[in-house]
């Protein structure tokens, strides 16, 4: 719910969805069960990213590393678009 919240503020208030999105992040981090603790941190990520891209890759990057590859790959459009992009090219380029 607060990177919903987050989300809707960062056009307006970028610092206040900085701070609600820190809330989220620990909330996340509390959370036990790998997977879900993966996708609470990739929507954070894709909250975050627009304000602060290193931030949301390294949340990216957790979330990755907590999961399976699908988890965090919807945030990675809004993350690091042209890493998405050479991730797609790339076996398109060998076939």
């Amino acid at each position: 719910m607060l990177v919903r919240v987050a989300a809707v503020i960062v056009p307006t208030d970028p610092n206040r969805a900085e701070t609600i999105a820190d809330h989220a992040e620990a909330i996340a981090n509390n959370i036990t069960d790998p997977w879900r603790r993966a996708g609470a941190l990739a929507r954070v990520a894709a909250v975050i990213a627009p304000t602060d891209p290193n931030r949301g890759k390294s949340f990216l990057a957790i979330a990755w590393a907590e999961s399976s590859w699908e988890i965090p790959l919807a945030a990675l459009r809004i993350v690091d678009s042209s890493l998405l992009r050479d991730l797609v090219a790339e076996p398109l380029d060998e076939w």
